[in-house]
């Protein structure tokens, strides 16, 4: 789990992502302070999304069985 807080006004983060499985599943997902779910990739992947933070905003991954690699990169866009 990891904890992303932009507490001041609203902000967009850039999310660049890439994951290799090699036996299960996974899904990364964002959850905003709304209890919103955005899901972010599924399984293998690789690319990046624009998304709107304000407050606290938490990113998890979820797996059945997962082995392999993720890594996400997250930048702060300032409007």
């Amino acid at each position: 789990m990891l904890n992303i807080y932009s507490l001041t006004k609203e902000n967009n983060i850039n999310i660049n992502y890439k994951s290799s499985v090699k036996s299960g599943s996974v899904r990364v997902i964002l959850v905003t302070r709304d209890d919103n779910v955005i899901d972010l990739f599924k399984d293998s992947q690789e690319g990046n999304i624009s998304i709107p933070v304000y407050g606290n905003a938490i990113i998890k991954c979820v797996g059945n069985n997962f082995t392999g690699n993720i890594k996400i990169d997250i930048f702060l866009m300032n409007k």
